[in-house]
């Protein structure tokens, strides 16, 4: 009777009460430029979620400074006690990313993704590079999609769009250069 009461309580699922649970955790970062090396440094954190209802997710407002790598915490833990977060859960399962428009813009939390993997990919697409756009092509493939030329409605704003923003662009990184 033993073995059999062991061999059901092997196959029984853990109970709630118990530690084992697994953690949940929403990952943030902070960005900043050392004014020694003029180098960009980011510093990856991740908070616990709490709760999670059908419209928000809860998280711990404790940020864990985390290893880029790894996702395990490498240093101590800030603290600001007390304080838990809301965000939308319904933007970020969709978007794969949420602003916390609680949080000023120089937060760790202020915008949070649902695994390091995503905020991995966020932080480091184009390695820094900006991508190289010509304007001129962009203006073509605009004229190109007008409907007076046979183009759409639809496909004419999107191209007007990726030309405009191409050449706010290309205008603000003319005045940052020296």
């Amino acid at each position: 009777m033993k073995k059999l009461n062991a061999a059901k309580r092997a196959a029984k699922p853990p109970s709630n009460s118990t530690d084992s649970k697994s953690t949940e955790y929403l990952y943030g970062y902070f960005g900043y430029c050392d004014d020694m090396t003029s180098e960009w440094v980011v510093s990856f954190y991740r908070f616990q979620v709490v709760k999670k209802t059908a419209k928000r997710i809860y998280y711990l407002a404790t940020k864990e400074h985390i290893d880029e790598l790894t996702g395990e915490p490498d240093r101590e833990s800030f603290r600001d006690e007390g304080r838990i977060g809301f965000v939308d859960r319904l933007t970020l399962e969709a978007d794969g990313v949420v602003t916390n428009r609680g949080r000023h813009w120089s937060a760790s939390d202020h915008r949070l993704y649902p695994s390091l993997r995503a905020l991995r990919d966020y932080i480091h697409r184009n390695d820094g590079k900006e991508e190289v756009v010509d304007v001129a092509t962009l203006k073509q493939a605009m004229a190109d999609a007008h409907p007076d030329r046979g183009g759409t409605s639809a496909a004419f704003i999107a191209a007007r769009q990726k030309y405009v923003d191409a050449r706010r662009r290309a205008r603000s990184s003319s005045r940052r250069a020296p």
